[in-house]
């Protein structure tokens, strides 16, 4: 899995990004921190989020979002994160 034709986000643009889907989604907004893990669990186009060996390491990437042909999205967290969380 060589993400490298995928397309980097600036940690700005993420946020600015999470800021306007979190205004649309919730009008009269939204406790922060919020439980990004339960939040896409519970997201009808996510099919499932699981561990990926050595994606910080090999790549600089701590999560990928992969988009697949029926309009969904599996993500895949770098092991040593999704393990941290997890514990």
């Amino acid at each position: 899995m060589d993400p490298s034709h995928a397309r980097r986000y600036t940690n700005a643009e993420i946020e600015r990004i999470v800021s306007e889907i979190l205004a649309d989604a919730f009008p009269k907004g939204i406790r922060i921190p919020i439980d990004i893990d339960r939040l896409a669990q519970r997201h009808e186009l996510v099919d499932d989020i699981a561990s990926a060996e050595l994606l910080e390491d090999q790549f600089k990437v701590a999560a990928l979002l992969i988009s697949k042909p029926n309009g969904h999205f599996d993500i895949f967290v770098d092991e040593d994160t999704f393990n941290s969380y997890r514990a």
